[in-house]
Formats: C-alpha cells, structure tokens, sequence
C-alpha cells in the first residue's frame, strides 16, 4: 500500500518537458525546401532528382490500406527502379503538399506531411491523401532523406 501511494505522488509530481526547443524558422528552411523538391520531382517524374534527394541504402516503407496484411519496406534504389520503370498506360502520380510539420535537432529532421495525391489514367482521375512521415540527414550541408514512410491518411484528416 505504502508503494503505491508513493508511486502516485511520485507520479503527480512529475512534469513533462519537451527535452529540445523547437527548431527555428531559419533552420527550418532548407529542409522545407527540400520537401517540397521531393514533391516537385515525384510528380514531374524526374526520377534522377528524386534518387538525388536520398541518402544510399535509405528506405521506403509504404504501409497500404487496412486491408493489407503487412507494411512493404524498400530500399530505396528498388523503390526507385521500381517507379522509374512504370509500363507506359501505367497511372500518373501527382502529389500536392498540404501540410508540414518539421523538427530538427542537431543534424536530423522529423518531417510530417500531409499530401493530396491523384492518380490519371485511361480510367479517369482517383484522388485521397497520405501522410509522408521524412528522416532527413544532413551532412556537410546537405539535407538528404534516410528514411521515409507512406500511408494512407486516417479517415478525419489529420490530428
């Protein structure tokens, strides 16, 4: 009984902090910057500067609706050969982004980003959003991402 009333007080006596100040504007810049590089480059399908924007070996893992049964994880140079190579009559890709959340600390950067994506085909126009979830790195000056998650964006938007 004794530990418990302890572990309460101790507990009611706790505060949480953020451990680092977010990360200012000016920092913040050349990773928004890159971002939205990202976003140019997949949807003009420029796939030599889209493979420049990530670090060898980085991955991609894109987790598909809840009816699928796992998350695929990717290295990145599969994912790009795997895009890069799209059978012509495949759909087009388009990605627009909404929002970003971004925070660094020292040389990484957590980025969230919400993203409105529409696929064209001879079918018609197929539209949603995702949510892109970006480690970047930075080295030497420059900003490339490590890893990046993909899925679809929760039913209500963002939270």
């Amino acid at each position: 009984m004794r530990w418990l009333l302890l572990a309460t007080l101790l507990a009611l006596g706790c505060t949480v902090r953020r451990a680092t100040p977010p990360s200012d504007a000016e920092d913040e810049a050349p990773v928004r910057v890159a971002v939205q590089q990202y976003y140019r480059d997949l949807s003009a399908q420029d796939w030599s500067g889209l493979a420049a924007l990530f670090w060898p070996r980085a991955t991609v893992t894109t987790i598909p609706g809840e009816s699928a049964a796992v998350a695929e994880i990717t290295p990145v140079e599969d994912f790009l050969r795997h895009i890069g190579e799209r059978p012509e009559g495949e759909p087009q890709y388009e990605a627009r982004l909404i929002t970003e959340d971004v925070r660094i600390i020292g040389n990484l950067a957590q980025v969230w980003s919400h993203v409105e994506v529409r696929f064209v085909d001879s079918t018609g126009t197929r539209t949603g959003r995702e949510v892109d979830s970006f480690t970047w790195a930075e080295r030497h000056g420059e900003w490339r991402i490590a890893a990046l998650a993909r899925a679809p964006e929760p039913k209500g938007g963002p939270s």
